[in-house]
């Protein structure tokens, strides 16, 4: 396969180059100079502004008018139209997951998230959480990303990709606007903005946003892992299935920012409420469970270009905090389940338990209001970063950056199973909850903390009239498994006027999160304080190429392999760096500016990603994508935009007897109409126009028909804007 891939990529680098030659031959010469006015600017990839075409490393964005035209309510509806990048639900828990390149694990995916430059990404679970996946899109200005490693620049979580997102400034704000959307499952959304450039040379940016939406009730599901468990026989039947899945939230969503010529301040922050547990924490339906969050980031950076000739300064300080109360109903009423001498379920019994057979000694003790728990947890993570440019050395950029961050989670939780509350021997246990924040011994995670002190050095060399060698290297040093050392290396080559080709090479880490190092008294998820980073190196040769000045194209080929993949394994699902991976894919994307009507979007992507010891395929992620997205404008102000999107080839696990699982592809419809009166508009958006039943898989043993996705789904929009 990598020699298939490598001779493609050879055909059409040769095909790209005789478009080009053509193109000169046929005068366009003129028109090509023009064409880099119009490439999408992306800074995440270097720490500064430069074009996608020629930054060193594959990238997207996606703006405000992208996400507009999706109808999008979420990052992850707008996250999809992204090559090689899928959104999917956890097979072990209700977490939702991004995953890049078909990179997945048990729990966490191997992502960054920021805003505007500040990492937002959880401690306790790193990558992609619930908190962070629930942000409101109506402030978004813009939605950079990054496929492949980013550690050199960025450190830990930045292994798969990078996410950037960037709130509206005050002057893209300009005055103030307002809007409403309602619709399907009880949705309602409503936002207030305020943009303006004040007298003392300060901009302001303000925010508000809510949405509450109710569970989808289509979505239903005929088993679940309580129905394995009932199939025990231990007890009654207390499975809640046929039932269907909660993804029910009530958000709120508030920045405000402050910026001038040197200052940028800014503070965010995310309110949820009675935030859903999907198909339930364990997999067992549980529609009375929810969480809580609070979440703010607030951010200070000083920058100054004029202090030393040559040099440019930024100091940029954060503190995030994140606040999360859960309630969980693990197991229904009146579930009946083997528990431990430790008071955990399907631990080692007691050995005063009955004898069963085929089991041993087991002890059966029934939860008439259900197995609770109720854990919660307070995270804060201070951050200082002191960044400096030098220009002084011809055609050398260099960037220096030092740093440190503060870790930090302290746990609580209330629950009515575990060490300390009960021994399996008593047969019938009731709803009273026990507080075990302060008992060690039973409470789900332990407090926690580290240190991680960081130095990165890069250097854009341009080398020659058409080339440019980025070089790069970041060290890490984490208080509690030691340093880390992660490398950049890309070379651009301006081949021609409209093509550009990149061969790229990066190194990456994800450092084990708090819950997989500390996890105990789970029934889903064990801790191991044992793990090791898991490492990744990729490398990549992209081209992005404009035959025309209305038509950008871009071709990413990568191969890469990782080491120390972090899973929960095991009868006891214990965290472990359980295996390695080897992949390589190939994405393709274009945008086609057809006419003054019509815009056309699109990418395809293949991914082939196996364990590097069995040769075998990854489960449960795409191995080909494709995303479709036509744009047309009629009669002045009427616009209709419509997404395609398919998703295929998706293999489940060596183990799972089950049917293979269905492609799916979905339609999605945004008809809008501007200026129905003075800065009014209105849309209605479908989601699902064809009502196709669309699934993503579940691990063996736990939601035996996979989790469905919504059926359609209808809104209608209004926005009104005034200067």
């Amino acid at each position: 396969m990598e020699r298939n891939l490598f001779n493609a990529s050879i055909t059409v680098f040769l095909l790209i180059i005789a478009l080009s030659v053509s193109a000169k031959e046929d005068g366009e010469e003129d028109d090509l100079y023009l064409l880099y006015g119009n490439d999408e600017m992306i800074s995440i990839a270097t720490g500064f502004s430069q074009p996608i075409s020629k930054a060193p490393s594959t990238a997207s964005v996606i703006t405000a008018e992208d996400i507009k035209a999706m109808g999008a309510l979420t990052i992850e509806e707008a996250l999809e139209s992204v090559p090689g990048l899928h959104y999917s639900l956890s097979t072990l828990t209700s977490l939702g997951q991004i995953n890049i390149r078909g990179i997945k694990t048990s729990i966490t995916p191997q992502v960054l998230i920021m805003l505007n430059g500040y990492r937002i990404s959880s401690d306790l679970l790193s990558g992609v959480f619930s908190e962070s996946s629930k942000i409101n899109v109506q402030n978004i200005s813009r939605i950079e990303i990054i496929r492949g490693p980013g550690s050199a620049i960025y450190g830990a979580d930045a292994f798969s990709g990078v996410i950037n997102i960037v709130t509206k400034s005050a002057k893209e704000l300009n005055g103030f606007s307002t809007g409403i959307r309602g619709g399907s499952n009880s949705t309602k959304n409503i936002w207030a903005q305020y943009g303006a450039v004040l007298d003392n040379g300060w901009n302001m940016a303000v925010n508000l946003e809510y949405v509450n939406q109710g569970a989808d009730k289509s979505r239903v599901i005929n088993s679940d892992l309580q129905t394995t468990i009932d199939g025990f026989g231990f007890g009654a039947p207390a499975s809640l299935a046929p039932g269907h899945l909660d993804y029910r939230y009530e958000s709120t969503t508030y920045n405000l920012h402050l910026d001038n010529e040197n200052w940028k301040i800014g503070l965010d922050g995310w309110l949820q409420r009675d935030v859903g547990q999907g198909a339930g924490v364990a997999l067992a339906l549980d529609p009375e469970g929810y969480g809580d969050f609070n979440q703010y980031l607030f951010s200070m950076e000083y920058n100054n270009k004029n202090w030393v000739k040559d040099w440019e300064f930024s100091s940029k300080l954060s503190y995030q905090s994140v606040d999360t109360q859960y309630h969980f109903n693990i197991f229904p009423a009146g579930t009946s389940l083997l528990i431990g001498a430790d008071g955990n379920s399907f631990s080692v019994p007691d050995t005063s338990c009955p004898t069963l057979p085929g089991l041993g000694p087991a002890c059966i003790v029934q939860f008439t209001d259900g197995y609770l728990g109720n854990p919660g947890r307070k995270s804060t993570i201070p951050q200082l970063d002191l960044i400096a440019f030098y220009e002084g050395i011809k055609k050398h950029n260099l960037r220096f950056n030092i740093g440190a961050k503060q870790e930090k989670l302290v746990a609580n939780e209330s629950k009515n199973f575990g060490p300390g509350i009960i021994d399996g021997l008593t047969p019938v246990i009731d709803g009273v909850l026990t507080d075990v924040t302060e008992n060690p011994d039973s409470i789900y995670t332990s407090d926690d903390k580290r240190t991680i002190k960081y130095f990165s050095l890069q250097d854009v060399w341009d080398i020659a009239a058409d080339w440019t060698f980025t070089v790069g290297v970041r060290y890490d040093d984490y208080s509690d498994f030691g340093g880390t050392t992660n490398p950049r290396l890309a070379l651009v080559w301006n081949t021609y006027d409209n093509l550009s080709t990149k061969l790229l090479f990066g190194s990456a880490f994800r450092a084990p999160a708090f819950s997989e190092l500390n996890n105990k008294n789970n029934p889903v998820a064990i801790g191991n304080n044992n793990l090791c980073p898991e490492i990744i190196d990729t490398t990549e040769l992209a081209f992005s190429y404009q035959p025309v000045s209305e038509l950008f194209t871009n071709l990413s080929i990568y191969h890469f392999k990782t080491k120390d993949m972090i899973s929960y394994t095991g009868a006891g699902n214990v965290a472990e760096n359980a295996n390695s991976l080897k992949g390589e894919g190939f994405e393709l994307d274009t945008d086609w500016k057809i006419n003054k009507q019509w815009r056309l979007l699109g990418n395809f992507s293949y991914q082939s990603t196996k364990d590097s010891i069995t040769d075998v395929q990854g489960a449960f992620t795409p191995q080909r994508q494709l995303y479709v997205d036509l744009r047309w404008s009629f009669l002045s102000d009427w616009e209709l935009s419509s997404q395609l999107n398919w998703v295929a080839d998706r293999e489940r696990e060596t183990t799972d007897t089950r049917d293979a699982i269905d492609d799916y592809t979905l339609v999605n419809m945004t008809f809008r109409r501007r200026n129905i009166a003075d800065n009014l508009e209105a849309a209605i958006v479908v989601n699902n126009v064809f009502n196709k039943d669309a699934r993503e898989p579940t691990g063996e043993n736990t939601i035996a028909d996979d989790f469905p996705l919504n059926e359609q789904q209808i809104y209608f929009e209004l926005r009104y804007h005034m200067n």
